[in-house]
């Protein structure tokens, strides 16, 4: 039975992640940013009568006058069309410079880019293969398990729901920004594997991006199968320094491959100073990066 309060997070070791941990902090990220191009667009049905669209102008303090000017433009310039009665604002890619340029944006926002909160994610699944090479840079990083205790962190954290079909959230409908979290809890169903749950942070465009966690909460690291000796020891000397000289208990474990199976298991670390001594050196490279031997 899985643990509710117990949460995954593969990271990447660089500079970030070494302050992240040393901070006790997470760092939500920008989800434009993400590697999926589709995840956290939120679409909206931009269906609604002239009546309505004016609603909306003179909501944002717009002239009656004004407003019929603004519709009557988007109709001519086609980025709005009338069916029976209804104006459609729903633009094409190639629209939304006009639709910026002539003030439409404040209309039919695809989800204005300042509104898009941070997000934080975890995974229920420690053990994936694929999460390993994707998230953890080629298992050459490390997968933190997390146990959340009651709080801020806890009382946010969302399940990821994995669906086949873009769901557009409609133009007017009430509590709009409870459907916007909604839709960016889902994502396209080929990335079920990750067992994915989220936290947002409402940063206003980003202004806050970390939110710091219990030190208590961090029980284990897991090294890779393909660590480095430098990374691994940088890892634990930020552990030990910032938890462990602070009476915080954290476990380490490294990951092995399971022979004849596509699989990976964990063995706990009992001499950490012996694993270290018996990892490999990084191999720098002439070009952007290192592997590991």
């Amino acid at each position: 039975m899985t643990d509710e309060k117990v949460f995954f997070k593969y990271q990447k070791i660089d500079k970030y992640c070494i302050k992240n941990l040393s901070e006790n902090q997470l760092y939500f990220r920008d989800p434009t940013k993400f590697n999926d191009l589709f995840d956290c667009q939120v679409l909206l049905d931009g269906r609604a009568s002239k009546e309505d669209w004016i609603v909306r102008c003179l909501d944002r303090g717009m002239p009656l006058d004004e407003a019929n000017a603004l519709l009557s433009g988007a109709l001519t310039l086609g980025v709005c069309r009338k069916e029976d009665g209804i104006l459609v604002f729903c633009p094409d890619d190639e629209d939304r410079e006009i639709l910026k340029r002539e003030r439409y944006w404040d209309l039919h926002w695809d989800l204005k880019i300042e509104s898009i909160p941070g997000v934080c994610c975890f995974s229920k699944n420690d053990k994936n293969i694929l999460m390993w090479s994707h998230c953890a840079n080629e298992h050459r990083s490390i997968c933190l398990r997390f146990r959340f205790g009651d709080g801020w962190i806890s009382d946010n954290i969302r399940e990821v729901k994995y669906v086949d079909e873009v769901y557009l959230l409609k133009a007017f409908d009430e509590d709009i920004e409870s459907k916007v979290r909604e839709v960016l809890c889902k994502k396209f169903s080929v990335w079920e594997y990750e067992q994915e749950y989220r936290i947002f942070l409402n940063a206003n465009a980003f202004g806050k991006r970390v939110v710091k966690y219990e030190k208590t909460d961090l029980e284990r690291v897991i090294f890779g199968l393909r660590i480095s000796r430098e990374d691994a020891t940088s890892v634990y000397n930020i552990i030990r320094e910032n938890y462990l000289s602070n009476g915080i208990d954290v476990d380490f474990c490294k990951a092995e491959s399971v022979r004849g199976k596509y699989e990976i298991k964990y063995k706990k670390i009992d001499d950490i100073d012996e694993y270290l001594n018996g990892l490999e050196p990084a191999l720098k490279l002439p070009d952007d990066g290192y592997i590991c031997w």
